[in-house]
């Protein structure tokens, strides 16, 4: 904290623009820049199947921890218009770009489950940006990246958080982390405000429901080795910790995991690997 700072109480306006580190936070951190190895993720997956009610406290202790935070004023990013792609985006032979691409002009489609279908909104968006801010540490905030996707869903309009993979991209549990981190921190009350001044009547929220689907893509499977057991751990914990009356239903509606081979010339084709919550 910073030591100029005099000690008043957190939530204090003054305050309400200092940005929170939550647990989840710390976790995905850690798993990101330090613990790294996949041994060590394997070790805290199989511990949160084994014990999901620890994932369901980081998950509620960080709601009421990030809910003192307020950014309301922001924008998510300084691109214009809204929702449209940079020229980097627009040219890569990326993947994910060419994933994005196709979802930006065609939304995502799931033939399988049309409940899970969405229409485009946005893309690379922080939760937690702020200008000359800085974390309760007291280091100056850099919120760079963000979640991948935003999207629509089709039938409600209920927002809906992708996070895409590569095929060089890092294990499913970490995304799973990172999109859990990112969850908790877009359902709060003044993101929700925050989401509705940037997209006027783009979404719709449950009063008194979930306020999001968060969705993992694969955006061709990874060529890691161990894909499968990370895959089977994740099903495992989502369907453990997405139950009625959790914390984790509190803030999500769904947790699908989705793949494409990106085969298609204009909608990509998109099979469900799993999915929890209704519709499922």
């Amino acid at each position: 904290m910073n030591p100029n700072r005099s000690a008043i109480a957190r939530n204090h306006p003054d305050l309400q623009r200092m940005i929170p580190i939550t647990r989840l936070r710390h976790l995905y951190r850690l798993l990101r820049d330090t613990v790294v190895s996949k041994d060590a993720h394997l070790c805290v997956a199989e511990e949160f199947r084994r014990n999901p009610q620890t994932l369901q406290n980081l998950v509620e202790e960080s709601r009421l921890h990030f809910a003192l935070y307020n950014n309301s004023g922001e924008g998510f990013h300084p691109r214009e218009p809204l929702g449209a792609l940079s020229t980097d985006v627009s040219k890569s032979p990326n993947a994910v770009h060419e994933m994005l691409r196709c979802v930006k002009q065609h939304g995502l489609m799931v033939p399988s489950h049309p409940a899970f279908n969405a229409g485009y909104v946005d893309y690379e968006l922080s939760p937690i940006r702020t200008t000359t801010s800085e974390y309760e540490n007291g280091i100056p905030s850099q919120a760079r990246g963000g979640v991948d996707v935003l999207l629509a869903n089709e039938g409600d309009r209920l927002p809906v958080l992708v996070e895409a993979k590569g095929k060089k991209d890092r294990n499913l549990f970490l995304g799973l982390i990172q999109l859990l981190t990112y969850a908790v921190e877009f359902s709060t009350i003044s993101q929700r405000q925050r989401i509705n001044e940037t997209y006027p009547e783009r979404f719709a929220w449950q009063p008194d429901g979930p306020a999001l689907d968060v969705y993992l893509l694969l955006v061709e499977a990874p060529s890691c080795q161990f894909h499968p057991t990370f895959l089977g751990l994740v099903e495992e914990i989502c369907g453990k910790i997405l139950t009625p009356g959790s914390a984790v239903a509190g803030v999500l509606r769904r947790i699908v995991c989705l793949e494409t081979d990106m085969s298609g010339t204009e909608a990509i084709p998109v099979a469900v690997k799993f999915c929890h919550g209704p519709g499922s």
